[in-house]
């Protein structure tokens, strides 16, 4: 049986189990999304947020635009339905990268808080995180990392990067340019959450009059998240704008405000 490097390994006193025997995050993305109609089961893709029967491709290779114009050729461990997929299991960390290589991309102001993001010396800490999320948002796609829960340095590199996303407003914007294409007015925005605990959290809005601009949106985004009671220190595993009670013009006018 094939055997990651143990030196990558998280200590423990436990026997080895079946995951163990992955050489690399790639082969045990491999064995688990491969495994026979996998994707066909409801559960397992409301899980990842796919639709059932998506099928996997691995070594996807995106276009990440940099702000010369040129275009970045980079690979990731795999795209699903609408999702791109990077996974860690034995490697030390998500790599640093120079400054001016990781400022060098279009949308990275556009995406991150870039002050918040998290250096080390002159240098980008995890690299691999940043350059993925800007090319699942240049594809208009989602990411997700997939990390060992007994990695927890892994996964704390992720939540110090995901803290940085501007993703109320990157949701707004994207839910805007959607409801432009609807032909009646929603009135209602609501706002989910997902805790990493898998509580739900739902807040919600109806203005006396729908949003008028992009702007306004992502205001009343921001708002409602302010309006969710918890821990400074709670994180979340997913994060959710969407539009609701969709009327037609006529029917939309002198509504009263709502706010749950």
């Amino acid at each position: 049986m094939l055997r990651a490097a143990g030196a990558c390994l998280p200590a423990g006193d436990g026997p080895w189990h079946e995951l163990d025997s992955s050489v690399s995050s790639d082969a045990l993305l491999m064995n688990i999304f491969c495994y026979p109609r996998i994707t066909s089961r409801a559960n397992f893709c409301n899980i990842l947020g796919i639709e059932t029967g998506s099928r996997p491709e691995f070594g996807f290779r995106p276009r990440v635009p940099l702000l010369s114009g040129a275009i970045e050729r980079t690979e990731i461990d795999m795209k699903l339905g609408n999702v791109l997929f990077e996974a860690k299991l034995t490697e030390a960390d998500f790599q640093l990268q120079r400054a001016e290589l990781v400022e060098g991309y279009r949308d990275l102001r556009e995406v991150f808080a870039c002050r918040q993001l998290p250096r080390i010396g002159k240098k980008y800490a995890s690299y691999q995180l940043i350059r993925n999320i800007l090319a699942a948002y240049a594809l208009e796609l989602d990411f997700c990392a997939l990390i060992d829960a007994r990695r927890p340095d892994l996964i704390e590199d992720w939540y110090a990067i995901v803290c940085c996303v501007r993703s109320a407003e990157l949701l707004a914007e994207k839910l805007w340019s959607a409801s432009r294409k609807e032909r009646r007015t929603p009135r209602t925005i609501v706002l989910k959450l997902k805790t990493s605990e898998f509580k739900i959290l739902t807040r919600s809005y109806t203005p006396g009059a729908p949003p008028s601009s992009c702007a306004e949106l992502t205001e009343i985004a921001l708002q409602l998240r302010e309006r969710v009671e918890s821990d400074p220190q709670q994180r979340y595993r997913l994060v959710g704008v969407g539009l609701s009670n969709f009327q037609d013009l006529v029917d939309a006018a002198g509504q009263p405000t709502l706010f749950e």
